[in-house]
């Protein structure tokens, strides 16, 4: 027998919801908004966010055109977390590494872009389940201090080419090697060093049969 599922809001979610409603936080974004906007002041920015198995990325884009851009590498104890909820959680980061711009830029209403369906409906609906509550909790108790109101709207992946790229750019160029350790390998090996040692298919600047000779003045 099928038992029908019915999700719950968590009490302190659906107080917020009330809260919201109360204080006219739902933004309705037509002429009119722009209207009552201070001259001078820049009304709206897009962040587009976007959580990879490695890291996170996300782009605030300005209405001068301007696009501005935070990533990082997830710790270890987060790696293991759900994709709901680094999504979730890059979405908070984005905010905060953006919080500084909104306030010099007087920027108050957001609009936050991803291309988590689960991720968009909790925020917008305040609804979700007991495992994502806390992540919604604090985006929206971090919006509601600092003074930012936001709307969330869901992208396809393609879209945010850009996020996508940010949350997955620590895997190349963030590690290094001991040159102690290399020495010791190289020599045991027996092994020549040459500058494309480490050269991956898309970093390369040579074919991988070919060396270049750092004397050769005629080389370009």
């Amino acid at each position: 027998m099928n038992f029908l599922r019915t999700q719950f809001r968590e009490t302190s979610l659906y107080l917020m919801l009330i809260d919201q409603s109360s204080q006219n936080t739902r933004l309705d974004w037509n002429d009119d908004l722009t209207a009552r906007c201070p001259e001078g002041t820049l009304l709206l920015a897009t962040v587009v966010a976007d959580a990879s198995p490695q890291g996170w990325g996300a782009t605030l884009e300005l209405d001068s055109g301007e696009v501005l851009v935070a990533h990082g590498a997830w710790l270890n104890y987060k790696i293991l977390w759900t994709s709901n909820w680094k999504e979730l959680q890059t979405i908070y980061l984005g905010i905060i590494a953006f919080t500084g711009v909104c306030k010099e830029l007087q920027i108050t209403n957001l609009l936050i872009r991803s291309n988590n369906s689960t991720a968009v409906f909790d925020l917008r609906k305040l609804r979700t389940t007991d495992t994502l509550a806390p992540a919604v909790k604090e985006i929206y108790l971090t919006c509601q201090h600092l003074n930012i109101k936001i709307i969330i709207q869901h992208v396809r992946g393609k879209i945010n080419i850009i996020a996508d790229a940010l949350s997955r750019l620590f895997r190349s160029g963030d590690n290094h090697i001991q040159t102690f350790y290399l020495d010791q390998i190289r020599k045991i090996l027996k092994i020549q060093l040459t500058l494309d040692l480490f050269a991956l298919s898309t970093t390369k600047l040579l074919p991988r049969s070919v060396t270049a000779n750092i004397m050769d003045q005629q080389v370009q």
